[in-house]
């Protein structure tokens, strides 16, 4: 334009913006549009025209087109400055649910940490212990010789019942109070007569060893009580001295100890609070569990149990496993525990009857896909925010759209990530 000034009192060159006409003398410049317009043809008052004068270039004009945009764009703002707010408030909700989460997450490793520990202290503490039941508790109200006879009797039970000589004890505990003894009826006798008095049931007797390969050495040869001509020790049986954990853990394996004999296995046994198995065997249920395998062993289509003989030693150690889809083709198994069919091996014939068309299957391997997903681990999660939180700080966010387009661009950024996976293959027949 021929002239920055927003007022004109001279000819500027300019058409007006409403009537088409040129500004020659009074005018004004919409600070807007950028137009110029005759004072007339906007109906600008001369007091009004004088202040703008007067103010130059401090002051700020509107045509009326670019104010009446101006409203609508008015009412466009206070939307946005509403709907951000909202969101504002859901964003602090959110980082405030994360901070919860976190303390929970935190309060919880913590407090595992912590028991962890603990559970490890006590069963430090309990090493060397044994646990001795059924021991008869001998008579006496002095502790120091009651001591002294529990200590004896101990080392008479390890040296001569359990055959471990040279045990250093270092001090015997009962567990629990005393009990009282319980009285109960004379047999063919009156009401009268006083009752028979009998001995109350032992409390465990606890001994603690000089070191835990004394004590794993007993157990291990405590089978030798089975043979024990002593009264005494007749009832008596020897644990370790474990936590609760440690009970829990056991009765377990004791359950599965007892589950897989009962299935023919008999190469099981609780060594040191583990199940020993062999590796092969560990192997093949793992093996099963990951891949949602059938033992067909197991199943009411199978007719016999053991697979493996010699002499009076018997086992299930030969497996036929499935899928599920494959399953549904099974019409017998049958193992041959007599050796009726086959005499030339310790391992039994197993014969296994399909129902199959005769067509020859055709096996489909499967196709090969790509899936996203997003990661929600706590190192994630954390970065996401972050980048989240430096966003939304540098941009300036003037709709919902533009706020849901920098989530997105933000969560694919650090929690997107891809994975390739085969269709289950299938056998067509």
């Amino acid at each position: 334009m021929a002239d920055d000034k927003k007022v004109s009192d001279t000819e500027t060159n300019a058409d007006c913006g409403v009537c088409d006409r040129p500004v020659r003398k009074i005018g004004v410049l919409c600070g807007l549009c950028e137009g110029w317009f005759h004072v007339g043809c906007e109906k600008l008052s001369k007091d009004d025209y004088e202040k703008l004068t007067e103010l130059g270039d401090k002051s700020h004009w509107f045509c009326k087109t670019c104010r009446s945009k101006f409203k609508g764009m008015k009412k466009e703002i206070q939307v946005l400055r509403e709907d951000n707010k909202a969101l504002k408030n859901r964003l602090e909700a959110v980082e405030k649910r994360m901070d919860d989460l976190q303390n929970d997450i935190v309060r919880d490793i913590k407090e595992k940490v912590i028991e962890e520990i603990r559970e490890d202290e006590e069963q430090e503490r309990r090493k060397s212990n044994l646990v001795i039941y059924n021991l008869p508790e001998p008579e006496g109200t002095n502790a120091e010789e009651v001591g002294d006879i529990e200590e004896a009797v101990c080392q008479q039970l390890f040296e001569q019942e359990i055959k471990v000589q040279e045990v250093a004890v270092v001090s015997v505990k009962r567990l629990g109070k005393p009990r009282e003894r319980e009285v109960r009826p004379r047999p063919n006798a009156n009401a009268a007569e006083p009752g028979v008095a009998d001995k109350p049931k032992p409390r465990p007797l606890l001994v603690k060893l000089i070191d835990a390969k004394t004590k794993w050495t007993i157990l291990k040869n405590c089978k030798n009580l089975k043979y024990t001509q002593n009264d005494i020790f007749k009832y008596v049986s020897v644990t370790p001295d474990m936590t609760y954990k440690q009970r829990q853990e056991d009765k377990r394996l004791r359950d599965e100890l007892r589950r897989r004999k009962g299935m023919g296995e008999t190469n099981l046994y609780i060594s040191k609070g583990d199940q020993a198995i062999n590796e092969n065997g560990r192997m093949v249920l793992e093996m099963m569990e990951e891949n949602d395998l059938i033992r067909i062993n197991d199943t009411p289509m199978c007719n016999g149990t053991y697979a493996w003989s010699r002499g009076n030693q018997r086992s299930a150690i030969d497996l036929i496993l499935a899928n599920r889809e494959a399953y549904n083709y099974v019409q017998e198994m049958f193992i041959d525990e007599q050796k009726e069919l086959y005499d030339l091996s310790d391992h039994n014939l197993i014969k296994l009857k399909l129902k199959l068309n005769e067509r020859k299957p055709n096996f489909n391997k499967g196709k090969l896909i790509q899936k996203d997903f997003y990661k929600t681990d706590k190192d994630s999660m954390d970065k996401y925010v972050d980048e989240l939180r430096q966003n939304l700080e540098r941009a300036e966010i003037a709709d919902l759209s533009q706020l849901n387009m920098t989530i997105t661009n933000c969560a694919n950024k650090t929690l997107k990530s891809t994975y390739q996976k085969r269709t289950d293959p299938k056998i067509i027949l």
